[in-house]
């Protein structure tokens, strides 16, 4: 404060006046007194002017803890939403110094420094600091600061100040929020806790009652106080959680939150989520709207989508858990550490559990619940540093985020506490959710610095450095490393989004005139991250020796415990002994004491035990067993640095981590053709009571005539590519003589090629919690698919094709349980394929572009041919025959029709919204042959057929989940009656 009154005392009080923009540049060239003339306004620090470095002309500003600022200037009579940018050039060899932006107010000011180099240019680098007026301030002052002792160096200082500035008008699509005034005087209150204590609490982020105005209806929402730290309710634009009610959606947007653009750095994270976006790695949707609530225009949010299955659906992934280490515990000691000013360092991570999103979905689903308890030990040996990295986390997806957040320079999700994971159920491995990238503008992080070099001297290491340990990851980061820091890559980024980019800077001008995307801050990571890159792979081929471990974690004194990290308790039903087994874990570093219990609505009413001891945390946990009569909601105990005080601890919904059994490689199909590597093959005929499972980097053939036949429960399972070399006269037979096998599955972004294959009398997978839908599944990779049976197959779906490219000629699927042909985001052709008896739909497509052409379709228990997630469908020269719908399109899906035969159907065309994120579906149709068909049509509000020219479009909406009442199956694997291999 001394500083801030001092420079008071010589700066330039300036009150603007009402336009739009104010521009000051100062070179340090033209002194008069002890100020600085820079045109007609007059910057304090004049006498700081030095001649030992320029940028300029012949002068700069030399700061240091006897001369410690220099061009002060003072603004007067700020408003809220008022703009101030200062910029100034720093010599590099010089010290570091700051960029300062402030106020007067010693007890509650409010203040913007920074010391982010955003660009070099010879030796010298720009630095620049932002402030946008939260409120009404009598007195702002900007500088140029260095307190250190080491000069800091300063040239070419420009302030550009922004008054009265708009918001966007009612032409944006914005956000239109209604909060009752009751409702609002709650969030008031909250946000005023929030304020006072400096960390929002969870008790602050209850939901409470709301509505949007969607298609000009109002819809009911919940919504919420959002964030961890105060920053996101400090300005007049409160950071919300929202969750849509109903069949309702946002731009296909079930829940999500919206922010100050600010608390995410304006358009760097914005960018960021689209280089990530086009890279095809998991993030969440980071889009701008205006945001109107109780009738008062509140500016440009920021939006961002939540960790829902739209999220996945709309990157093209199947729905599957997305869970993360709960962070209760490092709230809580940081509540502690702002009230009584101790940190305590105690095993947040360790002790975190392992929670899933939208919890009471995954509760309510038997499938997502199993896929949880494998989510959960991976994510466990996640944190506990397992080498065998490719088991449970996706490599590539992990090298490819780990790339280019350094190349974004934006690690501030890379936290364990802020990590969003994602089990993909098809892979049965991790992937990383990219999101949270930058705090706010002035706070951007600084150093670029390869991750992989951050591993050196350490021996603990955060999450992600302990990934790049591993060669296989290690590798894939480097190469990508190179591909992402190579200047075309950021060029071509830049060139297809330059629309984009236009458009949310034309809306964020609205409010903020000077903001656009920092594109010069990416191109500088780049260069830097190019320049480490030799001692990288130096290091790589000769990695240094390991440093000191980690400091061990301090005993807390007397009367110190964090109750949501000391106890951890998981119960589970079981057959042995007592009804409940309670699973009990100490994480605190003195002995724990659980002495009594208490059921669910009764937490007072104690019910004693037989005193259990826990032993104190030491690097590792103690557990203890209880095993009861009746279920716990409530675990009461003691510790030991604590005398007499209670405890208690609320039993979670989720399971404890535990070991999910992995279907391991079977060595028995190691038959290599002779004189060639990398080969797998089948040939003759062979049996496996046992899993087959291929890894990477290999090549799988099966021979003609080969007959391979699993039972037992079997599965085959290939990480790489596989040819079937089938001919006419010796085709090669896929089968289950039991009706066991768990399915024929192959995960590989490689080519395979099936050629007169028969698949027969097989089960999905469905083992170790590992839930596939096919018979016969392919994920990724392009797919070739000649004369080829799938018959008899006891699944969800007969062929199951997920993120494939795809041709599929002259084959026959017939007799499948539910779906024949199921493709989840493809592109392909299926041509002269025959479909009958499938008990749901004969060719289902979710979110894929397809041509389906001279095709026969018979029996099909519910569609014939179904377009749904935004899907594009051609289809031609088909004939459908016996469906309950013969063509259906959903969910802004277009199906174009011609020259096709639909016969003895419920319903020949239905187009109709199923998922509130999506919108109304259209079908195209012309030179039909319809004949014997109960109803032409069934449309739902604004979807449309248009029928050789003649427009239909729906006038109401009707009860989706009443018209599939008839057609959903429960999918239950069964045994089939034994085959005879040798009869074709």
């Amino acid at each position: 404060m001394l500083l801030v009154i001092s420079l008071l005392s010589c700066g330039e009080e300036v009150q603007p006046e009402p336009f739009a923009q104010m521009v000051i540049e100062c070179d340090a060239e033209t002194v008069s007194g002890n100020k600085f003339i820079a045109g007609q306004e007059l910057l304090a620090g004049a006498e700081t002017q030095s001649s030992d470095y320029s940028r300029s002309g012949n002068y700069s500003v030399k700061l240091d803890v006897t001369a410690p600022f220099a061009f002060g200037y003072v603004f007067t009579n700020i408003k809220e939403g008022d703009v101030i940018e200062v910029s100034a050039w720093r010599y590099l060899e010089g010290g570091i110094g700051s960029l300062v932006i402030s106020d007067y107010d010693s007890e509650n000011g409010v203040s913007e420094r920074s010391d982010i180099v955003h660009k070099e240019d010879n030796g010298w680098g720009l630095m620049k600091c932002l402030f946008v007026a939260s409120k009404d301030f009598d007195s702002i002052v900007t500088y140029a600061l260095n307190s250190s002792d080491e000069p800091a160096y300063f040239d070419d200082f420009e302030i550009r100040a922004f008054f009265n500035n708009s918001k966007p008008d009612d032409s944006f699509d914005g956000l239109e929020i209604t909060i009752s005034d009751s409702i609002y005087d709650t969030l008031v209150e909250r946000r005023k806790i929030a304020l006072d204590q400096g960390v929002i609490t969870a008790d602050l982020k209850e939901y409470v009652k709301a509505s949007l105005t969607i298609d000009g209806e109002k819809v009911p929402v919940d919504l919420r106080l959002k964030g961890d730290w105060p920053d996101h309710l400090e300005t007049n634009k409160w950071s919300f959680r929202i969750k849509i009610k109903g069949n309702n959606a946002f731009r296909g947007m079930k829940s999500f939150s919206i922010q100050n653009p600010n608390t995410r750095s304006f358009m760097n994270e914005w960018f960021a989520h689209k280089l990530y976006e086009q890279e095809d790695i998991l993030t969440t949707r980071y889009i701008f709207v205006p945001v109107i609530i109780n009738g008062e225009k509140k500016g440009v949010y920021a939006l961002e989508e939540h960790f829902d299955k739209q999220l996945l659906e709309y990157r093209e992934r199947r729905e599957g858990p997305i869970v993360k280490f709960d962070e209760s515990g490092v709230w809580q000691v940081n509540l502690y550490q702002n009230e009584e000013g101790t940190y305590y360092n105690v095993p947040l991570l360790a002790s975190a559990e392992i929670v899933p999103f939208k919890k009471n979905r995954t509760k309510r689903s038997l499938v997502l619940s199993q896929q949880l308890k494998t989510a959960q030990w991976l994510m466990n040996r996640y944190r506990n540093h397992d080498p065998f990295v490719g088991e449970y986390f996706d490599v590539e997806a992990a090298a490819k985020l780990i790339a280019l957040t350094d190349v974004i320079n934006g690690k501030h999700g890379q936290i364990w506490h802020n990590q969003r994971l994602y089990f993909n159920p098809v892979t049965n491995k991790l992937e990383p959710i990219a999101y949270d990238c930058f705090g706010e503008q002035n706070s951007t992080e600084r150093k670029v610095e390869i991750t992989g070099l951050k591993r050196e001297n350490k021996v603990h290491f955060t999450l992600f450095e302990f990934l790049l340990t591993n060669p296989e990851v290690e590798e894939m980061y480097l190469s990508y490393l190179k591909e992402y820091t190579d200047s075309k890559f950021m060029e071509q980024a830049l060139k297809s989004l330059q629309n984009e980019i236009n458009a949310v800077q034309e809306l964020l001008h609205f409010e903020y005139p000077n903001c656009a995307l920092e594109i010069d801050i990416f191109k500088e990571n780049c260069t830097k991250l190019k320049e480490q890159l030799p001692e990288y792979e130096q290091f790589i081929e000769s990695p240094s020796e390991e440093g000191n471990p980690q400091e061990p974690f301090r005993t807390l004194p007397k009367n110190v415990l964090f109750t949501d990290v000391a106890l951890k308790a998981y119960v589970r039903d079981t057959n042995d002994y007592g009804k409940y087994r309670v699973d009990l874990q100490n994480f605190h570093s003195s002995e724990l004491r659980v002495f009594a219990y208490a059921l669910k609505g009764n937490r007072d009413s104690l019910i004693p035990l037989v005193e259990v001891s826990i032993a104190a945390y030491n690097g590792s946990t103690d557990e203890q067993l209880l095993r009861l009569e009746e279920k716990p909601k409530w675990i009461y105990y003691r510790a030991s640095n604590c005398g007499s005080k209670i405890f208690r601890y609320k039993v979670g919904k989720w399971d404890k981590p535990e070991r999910v059994q992995h279907i391991k490689k079977n060595t028995n199909v190691m038959v290599p053709r002779i004189g060639e590597e990398g080969l797998i093959v089948f040939r003759g005929t062979q049996e496996f009571h046992s899993d087959v499972v291929v890894n990477q980097g290999m090549r799988v053939i099966f021979e003609p005539g080969t007959k391979v036949n699993f039972t037992n429960g079997a599965s085959f399972v290939s990480y790489s590519p596989v040819d079937f070399e089938g001919t006419e006269d010796h085709p090669v037979h896929i089968f289950s003589s039991d009706g066991t096998a768990n399915g024929f599955t192959v995960i590989s972004n490689e080519e395979s090629s099936l050629t007169y294959v028969k698949f027969e009398n097989l089960n999905t997978m469905r083992k170790n919690n590992w839930i596939l839908t096919g018979a016969v599944t392919f994920y990724e990779g392009k797919i070739d698919i000649d004369n080829c049976e799938f018959l008899d197959n006891n699944c969800e779906d007969g062929l199951n094709l997920i993120r494939c490219e795809f041709e599929m000629t002259n084959s026959t699927i017939e007799n499948t349980f539910s779906d024949g042909f199921d493709a989840d985001f493809c592109i392909g052709t299926v041509d002269n394929c025959y479909f009958e008896n499938t008990g749901n739909d004969a060719a289902d497509f979710s979110g894929s572009k397809v041509t389906i052409k001279n095709c026969t379709i018979l029996n099909a228990g519910d569609k014939g041919i179904s377009g749904g997630e935004n899907s594009t469908l051609i289809i031609e020269n088909t004939s459908i025959d016996g469906a309950n719908i013969a063509i259906a399109a959903k969910d802004l899906s277009k199906l174009f029709v011609s020259h096709s035969t639909v016969s003895n159907s419920n319903v020949v065309f239905a187009a109709f919204r199923k998922k509130p994120e999506y919108g109304p579906a259209l079908i195209e149709a012309e030179k039909m042959t319809l004949l014997d068909n109960k109803k032409e049509r069934l449309l739902e509000l604004r979807s449309k057929l248009i029928l050789d020219g003649k427009e239909h479009v729906g006038t109401e909406s009707f009860d989706i989940e009443e018209m599939y009442a008839d057609f959903q199956k429960t999918f239950i694997p069964k045994k089939r009656g034994p085959i005879n291999p040798n009869v074709e």
